[in-house]
This record gives C-alpha cells, structure tokens and sequence, in this order.
C-alpha cells in the first residue's frame, strides 16, 4: 500500500483523535452509503458518469491488477501487534485508515468485515471486473530467517488462494514469496503447480534487493513456470522502509528482466528519488525518470509494464499523470490497478485539484464524489476512464483497462 506524505495522514487523524472525535472514520473514512444501491438511487449525472466509463472498454470487462487483503489469526495472517498499540501512534492511525477504509468494525475479525465489503464493491461496477489479491510474505534478513518486528503485517499465500477459490468469479490470488526464504524456490514450484502465476513484492518494505546475485535461482524458477514479478518501485511512506528506500530504485529491475521475467512496476514508479546507477556520479533522478528510461529501452518491450495505481493520488499526480495520458505509445504496457484500500482513504483523493488543473470538470468532479460515496473502487475505475490530458480531449486507452500481460496463461 501506498501513501506518500503519510504524516499529513497522521497528523490530521492525531489532531481529530485527540480532540475526542472519530478521526479516522472522519478523515480517512471510506464511502457511506450502500454500494448495491448506487444504480437505483445516485443521481442521473452519477449514473450517466459510470455509463460513460463503460460503453467503449472491450466485451464490458476491466482488470484490476492491485487489490490488497488483510485477514487475522483465524486465516493464517496477522497484523503487528504494535501497528494495534497506542504506544506506536504513528502505526496505530495508519492501520486504523486501512480499517475504516475498508470498514472492519472489529480488528480481531478483519476478515469478517474486509471481504464481504471488497466482494460487494466489486459486484457492484456495472459491468464484471476481476481484482488480484495481493500476498504479503513477512520479512526476511539474507540468511532466510523470518524477521517479525520488522513485519507490519502478513498476508499468507493459502489465504489469498482460499479466497480466489471461494468467489471465482471476482478473485485471481498474486502470491508473495520472499526470495531470501530458506524453501523460497519450493514455495513458487508449490502455487505454480495450482496455477498461480504472479509474485508480490515491496522491496523497500521486505528486504529485498532486486539485482542481489543470489536471487538468480528465485528468478530462474520464475522463468520455468512463466511467473510475473509484480513489485513496488519508488519511494515508499505506507509502511516502515527500514533504512531500504534505495531497494526501490526501478533500475535495480534490470537483473530479473535480463533474465526473462516479466515485471510490473506498480504505480510507475511515481515517488520519491534514487541514484543514477547508470551513471558514475550515481546523482539522485526522480525514480518516474528511471522507470522512463527502462520503458524507453527496446529489449524490456515485451517483458516490461507497469499499472496506475496511485497516480491520481494528489501526491503522485503531478509528477506522473500527464506524461502517462500524452504517451499512448505506453498504453499497451499500462495496466489498471486500484491499490485498494487506498481509494477509500479519503484524505489522499482531491478530486477538486484534479478539476483546478484541468483533468476533469467541475460537473465530473460533483458526479465522482457521489460515485465516491456509494464505491470508492468505482471511483477509482470511472476516474482513470475519464481523466484527460488539460486542454485536451485525450484520454487513457480504453483498452488499458482490459490489459493483463499473464491472460494467456
């Protein structure tokens, strides 16, 4: 999960909760009313709003390639246990913005709350969508020994699986393996042999440094079953980076695209700076420029893409999203993510910057605000659909929405 600038998250939900308010459902809180009534009750502007984002995207189906999932004890996963202590204040908000953004109500029963709502949003676009559920392995050091104080939280493979399993209709599980795990290559020969085609990964956050020589076994399995590597690169604020923000440097991506991998770099790579490494004077370039250069580069056209998760946040957009909308060229290696639960953190989505600057209209920004409040994922969807390039007419490609680098799998 990404949120850059988390501290005005923090401070703002601070400032509320230590005026005895309800911060987080106030400040970061995610939509109000019933999704399943949007399409009998919502405005004619709202509906005519979602009708628009659909009628050209091809056989009325979209991908949605970023979704994350929490789940508790019961399922095999946890939450850090200092993420749900006051005495880490800063965890505890940010946790606490996942929660009300995907309304759990009770944090010993995070699966109870979590997936009937995601499932419900879902069900509820217009039209089919299929979301990844991301996994989310726990940190290892580079001897493969499970670190749990640098874990935030755990997503386990089975869960995420389970989950596909008991609503196929919606669901494609994305495994999470940590390539430093003693059983690392077992583990992929384990799902690849259940069809599981895609890993999950957040160096920053995980430990994980994408060109280390020792992951070469990791990779070369990952060749022989046709897995994708889907992996944060950037900068990363939703959770702690441990001193690692230069292990989301794109460049480093290089090493498992050398070697045949298909990779995904989530949200193009559209925070923060790194160094140069193609350059001695190693001088830091904003990492949406490395991963520019990568895209640029002929020999990754068919191994490289990237989704657009994030990058109508109001901290990624002015960085990325113009380039992205002009360059059509790119369209056919973009991929549509939501990144959710962040859609439904309220605090990260300013529609009314997006109208100022010419992405959408005013009339678009009030329908998209009440789309908002019945589904913050529609939201997300229609809003990529219709954002345009200021000044003029052109727009992301409506087949982005339905690319999918492993649909042939």
């Amino acid at each position: 999960m990404k949120i850059a600038k988390s501290l005005v998250l923090v401070a703002l939900s601070g400032l509320f909760f230590l005026n005895g308010c309800l911060p987080v459902d106030k400040i970061c809180g995610s939509s109000t009313k019933d999704p399943e009534k949007f399409f009998s009750e919502a405005s004619p502007q709202a509906r005519t709003l979602v009708e628009k984002a659909w009628h050209d995207l091809p056989g009325k189906f979209a991908y949605d390639l970023h979704v994350h999932v929490l789940g508790d004890e019961n399922d095999g996963c946890f939450v850090n246990h200092k993420n749900m202590s006051l005495w880490n204040i800063t965890n505890y908000l940010r946790m606490n913005a996942y929660f009300s953004a995907a309304q759990v109500k009770d944090k010993n029963k995070i699966s109870k709350y979590y997936i009937p709502h995601l499932v419900k949003l879902a069900r509820n676009m217009g039209f089919p969508v299929r979301l990844y559920l991301l996994a989310f392995d726990k940190y290892h050091d580079k001897e493969g020994n499970v670190v749990l104080e640098k874990t935030d939280f755990y997503v386990s493979n089975d869960y995420v699986v389970k989950l596909a399993r008991d609503y196929p209709d919606i669901f494609t599980p994305v495994i999470s393996v940590h390539p430093y795990r003693r059983d690392a290559t077992a583990e992929l020969e384990k799902w690849a042999a259940q069809g599981v085609h895609m890993v999950k990964w957040i160096p920053n956050v995980q430990g994980i440094n994408p060109a280390d020589n020792a992951l070469v076994p990791f990779y070369k399995t990952m060749k022989k079953y046709n897995m994708a590597l889907l992996t944060h690169a950037g900068e990363e604020y939703a959770l702690k980076s441990h001193g690692s923000q230069s292990f989301g440097n794109p460049l480093l991506l290089r090493k498992p695209l050398d070697m045949g991998i298909k990779v995904i770099i989530a949200h193009c790579a559209s925070a923060g700076r790194n160094d140069d490494l193609d350059d001695q004077r190693k001088e830091k370039i904003h990492n949406f420029d490395l991963f520019m250069r990568l895209v640029a580069e002929e020999k990754y056209k068919d191994l490289l893409f990237a989704d657009i998760s994030g990058i109508t946040q109001f901290n990624r957009m002015d960085v990325a999203l113009a380039t992205l909308i002009e360059r059509r060229d790119l369209h056919t290696r973009l991929i549509n993510g939501s990144d959710y639960p962040l859609p439904a953190i309220n605090i990260l989505i300013h529609t009314h910057k997006l109208a100022k600057k010419g992405y959408i209209t005013t009339e678009e920004q009030r329908a998209l605000q009440e789309i908002y409040d019945y589904n913050p994922l529609l939201f997300d969807f229609v809003l990529k659909r219709i954002v345009r390039l200021p000044g003029t007419e052109q727009r992301f490609s409506a087949a982005l929405f339905s690319n999918n680098p492993l649909a042939g799998n």
